[in-house]
């Protein structure tokens, strides 16, 4: 069980840092959370209409948010490329 725990807390760890680096630059607390509000009301219905698609990361990669314009795939680590 302890190394349960700390397999969860690793994976928090690192969905935070990826979440950090998503945000960097946009300021703190509410600030932050604005800027990213507005991004997701005004900005990503424009992209989505174009063909934008957006991936959550999973398992090592859960916490990122990948914005993929249109005609990108995600390929996962280890997948061959074709």
């Amino acid at each position: 069980e302890t190394k349960l725990m700390g397999d969860k807390e690793k994976l928090l760890k690192r969905k935070q840092s990826l979440e950090a680096s998503v945000t960097l630059g946009l300021g703190y607390g509410k600030k932050k959370q604005r800027h990213v509000e507005a991004f997701y009301s005004a900005v990503w219905p424009v992209l989505k209409d174009v063909g934008w698609s957006l991936v959550k990361g999973e398992g090592d990669e859960e916490g990122a948010t990948y914005f993929l314009p249109p005609g990108v795939t995600m390929v996962n680590k280890g997948e061959d490329k074709e």
